[in-house]
């Protein structure tokens, strides 16, 4: 595994625990109707809100109803591929955050994690510029002002999310330029060789989009400093790191991922 600067090491989270802060003591009168999850709290662990920061900027959505005053928050995932990630997440969620998460299923290929929360939505409005989401998701800051632990779990969620692994490589692929270019700042600070490309589409109605292609002979830094929380690639990818081929018919499911 490469050495990373003992600067990155020992980085300071002063930044990120002061938006915490910030929220923690807002809203503190909400209240919620299920007594189990009484009251939404913000962790202060900065793997865990990079990771749950880097879901929602991979496969997340939000929406604001006026009338009922309601933030909506929502995970889209595969229903069959991603089932055991979609568990996974509603543990982060409720474990960390102590706000339950129900599961519905769009259609037989698509499930939603979906929970409301204006604390919650305030978390992600503090780290993400998310107006217009999906072509301009990133974070708000340059990657430099976020601690080591915050960076690689960011990544990890979205790669868990929008990216696809299989025997020779990890990839991720998103229509959002700066994202794009954030995350690879974040590889070479990592210093995890790979290759960021433009892909045009010329079909109608589709858009141009970036992906970063992390290739094998990276895959063991990617596995030790990043890695997958997503268990279905996480299998693909440390098989990948020791050397095991996958079987072809779990490439093709990644490749879908």
């Amino acid at each position: 595994m490469k050495m990373i600067n003992n600067e990155m090491i020992n980085r300071q989270l002063h930044y990120e625990m002061e938006l915490v802060d910030k929220i923690s003591h807002s809203h503190n009168n909400q209240r919620f109707f299920n007594k189990k999850y009484d009251e939404v709290r913000i962790p202060t662990n900065p793997k865990v809100i990079g990771e749950f920061l880097g879901v929602f900027a991979g496969d997340g959505s939000y929406f604001h109803d006026r009338k009922t005053g309601h933030h909506t928050i929502t995970i889209h995932l595969h229903a069959k591929q991603d089932y055991d990630y979609a568990l996974y997440l509603k543990r982060l969620i409720e474990d960390n955050f102590n706000k339950e998460v129900k599961i519905y299923y769009k259609s037989q290929t698509q499930l939603m994690l979906m929970f409301y929360s204006r604390k919650i939505f305030d978390l992600i409005d503090s780290f993400l510029v998310i107006n217009r989401k999906i072509e301009n998701v990133c974070l708000k800051h340059d990657v430099g002002t976020y601690s080591y632990e915050f960076i690689t779990h960011f990544v990890r969620g979205v790669f868990d999310t929008d990216g696809h692994a299989d025997t020779y490589r990890v990839r991720v692929k998103t229509i959002s330029k700066v994202l794009m270019e954030q995350i690879s700042n974040i590889l070479f600070k990592l210093f995890i060789d790979h290759k960021l490309v433009k892909i045009h589409d010329s079909r109608p109605n589709c858009r141009d989009c970036y992906e970063i292609t992390v290739r094998k002979k990276e895959l063991e830094d990617f596995y030790q400093m990043i890695g997958f929380s997503n268990p279905r690639k996480a299998k693909v990818l440390r098989n990948a790191a020791a050397g095991i081929r996958t079987p072809i018919t779990t490439d093709l499911q990644s490749l879908a991922g």
